[in-house]
């Protein structure tokens, strides 16, 4: 059954069985992400050979690390927003770069 049993405007929730009724209040729950908390980040090419370029960040200087698969850290340095990491020294293979301000994760494809 479904009434404003709280008669604060939002419809709750009555389980009505032999000798018991419960009622669920509309706790007005949101499972979905607030449109302001999601991120326009990106990084291409994906895959590349050489540089890796960002777009969608925030502030000008960000930390980043890069692991390989295993976990090990392969780099980890300071970089500004509007350049290139330059990663042509890693050998081909999958990445795991890491923004340390943005607490977010991605994935990358070294040629």
């Amino acid at each position: 059954m479904f009434a404003d049993f709280e008669n604060d405007g939002d419809l709750d929730i009555a389980s009505v069985a032999y000798n018991d009724v419960t009622v669920f209040n509309n706790q007005k729950i949101v499972l979905s992400a607030d449109d302001s908390a999601i991120r326009l980040f990106k990084i291409y090419p994906n895959p590349t050979s050489n540089k890796l370029h960002f777009s969608g960040l925030t502030s000008e200087n960000f930390k980043v690390s890069v692991y390989d698969l295993l976990g090990k850290k392969i780099m980890n340095l300071s970089q500004i927003a509007n350049s290139a990491l330059d990663i042509s020294e890693l050998q081909a293979g999958i990445y795991i770069i890491k923004f340390e301000d943005l607490n977010t994760t991605y994935k990358f494809i070294k040629k």
